[in-house]
């Protein structure tokens, strides 16, 4: 998960600025797609204006093996709220 202040929504994403945000995520295989893994808060804080959050997947084998197969990655409730100091 890596998230930008300069990318403006158009344009190759690559040509922008991009800044991991290193979340929890599951280790090792999984293979009925049943082992969720919480990756727990990650603090957005330190960025005030607009930003752009992406997930990028890099597949784990790559073209030309016996296989030719790659891995999954999956995603599910992804929440983004403001926590409010008292």
């Amino acid at each position: 998960m890596v998230i930008s202040t300069d990318y403006d929504g158009n344009g190759n994403p690559c040509n922008f600025t991009w800044t991991a945000l290193n979340p929890v995520l599951a280790d090792g295989p999984a293979d009925d797609y049943s082992e969720w893994v919480s990756s727990g808060d990650v603090d957005l804080s330190s960025f005030r204006d607009i930003v752009y959050i992406a997930f990028k997947y890099d597949g784990a084998d790559p073209s030309g093996t016996a296989s030719d197969k790659t891995t999954t990655w999956q995603i599910d409730n992804v929440l983004i709220f403001e926590s409010v100091s008292r």
